[in-house]
């Protein structure tokens, strides 16, 4: 009876680690499409791989992380699928999000299954091209402001500046325009539009020369970038204050209202008792 027993748990121990090994029979996913290190892939690009999985029946999850970031590219999706003992079975998948061109991208695929077993593939790369596809893209946002950030003694006739870009234009679309609209106020909650010269109230220029600066002022500024697509993307908000720099003034340092005349009587009275002195 005892041997009986044992050998009907010894037969349950065998069946459970088969049962065990199965559990994790997930594969890291492997032959990447686009290939490893690949240039020139076309921005509208379908993304493979071939996946692994020797149990029949058993629930798959292939998650999908895509990105510009090396070590953390997003998470973008997953697809389940069962396995039904498919050797190297291929796997496909549209990204949601818009490639840029002549841009790195990192991907890779984590596989697991309903036993909580996970399989990470290696993290993959290549460059997008500067062929277009038929996508539109919206501008990128305008950066490199002048007068800096914060910036502060800036000139009542500051002019201002920013770098702006497109990917459109940057993938060889030459057809496309980059327009600019100007915000313009002394507080966050106003900033009215200033340009006006070009379509929709924009300029075409990456400069704006404002009219009416005033001492002593804060500004709040914003340039948002539109496309001939229609398509805009806004800009941060900057700030710079118009203040006078004593050190800076061809007048010999005298603040913004004052003339170096105005400080002589005080210079005479901080003197005064030296002179006193002298003569006793």
């Amino acid at each position: 009876m005892k041997r009986k027993l044992f050998g009907f748990i010894m037969s349950c121990a065998f069946l459970f680690g088969l049962s065990a090994v199965s559990w994790g029979a997930v594969r890291p996913a492997s032959a990447p499409t686009p290939a490893n290190e690949a240039t020139e892939v076309v921005c509208n690009t379908t993304i493979k791989w071939t996946g692994t999985d020797t149990t029949a029946s058993d629930d798959v999850t292939y998650a999908i992380y895509l990105g510009t970031n090396e070590s953390a590219p997003a998470y973008l999706g997953s697809i389940r699928t069962v396995s039904q003992d498919l050797t190297n079975p291929t796997f496909e998948y549209a990204p949601p999000v818009k490639l840029l061109p002549l841009t790195t991208y990192y991907w890779k695929i984590v596989t697991s299954d309903a036993y909580g077993n996970v399989a990470n593939s290696p993290t993959w790369v290549f460059i997008t091209g500067n062929t277009f596809p038929d996508n539109q893209y919206e501008p990128y946002p305008a950066t490199d402001p002048s007068p800096d950030h914060g910036a502060v003694y800036v000139a009542k006739n500051a002019v201002l500046s920013w770098t702006g870009k497109d990917p459109n234009i940057i993938g060889g679309d030459t057809s496309v325009k980059l327009y600019y609209e100007v915000r313009l106020g002394t507080s966050l909650a106003d900033m009215p539009i200033v340009t006006s010269s070009g379509k929709g109230g924009t300029i075409s220029v990456n400069q704006y020369v404002p009219t009416s600066l005033a001492a002593n002022t804060k500004y709040y500024w914003q340039v948002n970038s539109i496309n001939s697509y229609g398509l805009r993307t806004n800009g941060p908000v900057w700030e710079f204050t118009v203040t006078h720099d004593p050190w800076n003034d061809p007048s010999g340092g005298a603040s913004e209202g004052c003339s170096a005349a105005s400080f002589a009587p005080l210079s005479l009275l901080l003197l005064a008792p030296l002179f006193l002195l002298r003569r006793k």
